[in-house]
């Protein structure tokens, strides 16, 4: 699966403390050899949306949003904020 980065993520995990950064990247390792988010531990798919899932790191959350683009997957990763605070903007 490909990953590709929003640019307000990029900004929001600039932002983050150090020890979420080391097991976000570790998640994206994860999610670049998997076919699927559907089997990796911690990711959720939002109820009511079929393409939106949240992963949860401690007190964080990301936002994912996966579509198929010329016929590969594509992760977009959306957001990362507090629990209380990224039901808020996402989706």
């Amino acid at each position: 699966m490909i990953l590709a980065f929003h640019r307000i993520f990029i900004k929001e995990f600039e932002r983050v403390p150090s020890y979420v950064k080391v097991k976000v990247l570790d998640f994206f390792e994860l999610v670049n050899v998997s076919e699927s988010l559907d089997g990796l531990t911690g990711v959720t798919r939002l109820t009511g949306y079929e393409n939106y899932y949240r992963y949860r790191v401690g007190d964080y959350r990301i936002g994912l949003c996966v579509g198929v683009d010329d016929k590969v997957r594509v992760c977009n990763v959306l957001t990362i904020k507090p629990r209380g605070k990224i039901y808020k903007s996402f989706p």
